[in-house]
């Protein structure tokens, strides 16, 4: 596992527990949903 695929786990660990779509995760931390999605499915 390098460490794009361990930040993306993580993320998704961390939308799980707090109950966060990732369209929310971008409103709330001012990333572009474009910017965040690409990088977790890009």
């Amino acid at each position: 596992m390098n460490i794009e695929d361990a930040i993306r786990k993580r993320i998704q660990e961390l939308c799980q527990e707090n109950d966060v779509n990732l369209t929310t995760l971008c409103l709330n931390s001012n990333l572009t949903p474009s910017t965040v999605f690409d990088f977790m499915y890009g």
